[in-house]
């Protein structure tokens, strides 16, 4: 990679345009207002759901949110090879944004008179991002990777352009396969006629940055939540209301808490050593799109308490008041494996806990506040088992997790409970990692 990284910086032209990997893989000011788009996309898909709850509705977002995430994700690698300093990448991104603007307004009708408009947003956006990293490193022998990409792309194009102009039924199946093409050909990296597959050693990982832009995202993604409460709390100021608006801001705190809690730098301490950064890179993206997904219903959770605290409760409601947080914790839970092998053992006795929730639906009497209040008890359960199993002292270098280079064991627990890998108090800071990948790999 010195190599490759010495062709980088002294040629000219268009190979210009990578990163530097000698300087702060840092995020940018660009990124964070890339950002802003996509925190209108999680409003737009939470009306969706919050409007008719009905498992259609499930279904359809189920479809919707991967697709968003999907662009935002291989922006993001782009923005990880790629110099988003640089006015080329800057407008790029600038267009890109506007493209997921158009999904994002396009959400709501995607499936009825608005899906030409989002598959059409969606097929130019990846499409033309693909078209400029190809250009942007045009001479360099990165270059392929760009053409393999753009070959998936227009293969999955014609699903998601056949199904904008078919039936809702035809519509959701066949996006469903677009999707599920552009997913599978980055887990198989990208195999295209005449070029093979992509070599994951050849990329560079910046884990510092990637492990930035995933925190700055949730933090966005919570900021949701606080949107949802303050918007229903200040049309009604009652008594109810305001208990579930409470209910509602301890849910994102602790959250919150349950996601940053001493792992604020997995990404770039665990690819340090990692035997396949590239897999890591992929189930880093396809972790946090759990996450995301578990914020959005946490947003639908706390509109359904803040609308209906004193009602009684209901199965769906129930699901999302629940799921919401289930979703999250799993997901966080399912990140924290993909990094140490292992997973603190209040990640599994908390979604017990709160899939024992479930049966409060078939209660008649019991107020959806109560649900909301059970729940937050057991995420700050979570909080605090975190807190004690934690040892107090700062990190040190040098310790590695379970998928190493070497391929030696794994060591045992550690003092938090984690299993396998290393505790991720344990682990080292930032680090740029020769021979990552990512979904344009």
């Amino acid at each position: 990679m010195a190599g490759e990284a010495g062709e980088s910086m002294s040629g000219s032209g268009p190979v210009a345009l990578l990163r530097d990997p000698g300087h702060a893989q840092r995020s940018t000011f660009v990124e964070l207002f890339f950002d802003l788009v996509f925190a209108f996309a999680l409003t737009r898909l939470a009306d969706g759901l919050i409007d008719d709850l009905k498992w259609i509705d499930v279904a359809q977002t189920a479809l919707l949110l991967p697709a968003m995430w999907w662009v935002w994700t291989l922006t993001l690698w782009l923005n990880d090879w790629l110099d988003p300093n640089h006015l080329a990448v800057q407008l790029t991104i600038v267009v890109i944004m506007l493209g997921s603007l158009v999904m994002a307004a396009a959400v709501p009708e995607a499936f009825g008179r608005h899906g030409k408009f989002f598959a059409t947003a969606y097929v130019v956006t990846q499409v033309g991002r693909t078209v400029f990293f190809a250009l942007a490193l045009r001479g360099h022998r990165l270059q392929s990777r760009g053409w393999r990409v753009l070959f998936w792309f227009g293969l999955s194009a014609v699903p998601w352009i056949a199904g904008a102009v078919g039936h809702h039924a035809v519509r959701g199946a066949l996006w469903a396969i677009a999707l599920g093409m552009d997913y599978l050909a980055a887990a198989l990296n990208y195999p295209t006629p005449g070029l093979g597959r992509s070599h994951t050693e050849d990329w560079r990982l910046a884990g510092e940055h990637l492990s930035e832009r995933y925190r700055q995202f949730v933090i966005i993604a919570l900021g949701e939540t606080i949107l949802v409460t303050g918007s229903a709390f200040s049309a009604a100021f009652t008594g109810g209301g305001s208990a579930a608006a409470v209910a509602s801001f301890v849910t994102t705190v602790l959250l919150w808490r349950i996601y940053f809690h001493r792992s604020t730098d997995l990404i770039g301490a665990s690819g340090a050593v990692s035997r396949s950064p590239a897999g890591l890179g992929r189930l880093a993206a396809y972790t946090h799109l759990v996450i995301v997904a578990g914020i959005v219903i946490t947003a639908v959770g706390d509109r359904i308490d803040l609308a209906h605290s004193l009602t009684p409760v209901r199965l769906a409601w129930v699901l999302a008041s629940v799921g919401g947080p289930a979703l999250f914790v799993a997901g966080r839970a399912l990140f924290e494996y993909t990094v140490f092998s292992g997973v603190s053992w209040s990640r599994p006795a908390g979604l017990a806990a709160l899939a024992a929730l479930v049966p409060l639906a078939y209660f008649p009497h019991a107020p959806t506040l109560v649900v909301a209040l059970v729940v937050n008890a057991i995420l700050l359960a979570v909080v605090v088992i975190d807190a004690v199993t934690s040892p107090v002292r700062p990190p040190r270098q040098g310790v590695q997790p379970a998928l190493r280079r070497t391929g030696r064991a794994a060591r045992p627990a550690g003092p938090s409970g984690l299993a396998g890998r290393a505790n991720p108090d344990d682990m080292g800071g930032p680090a740029v990692v020769e021979g990552g990948s990512g979904p344009l790999s």
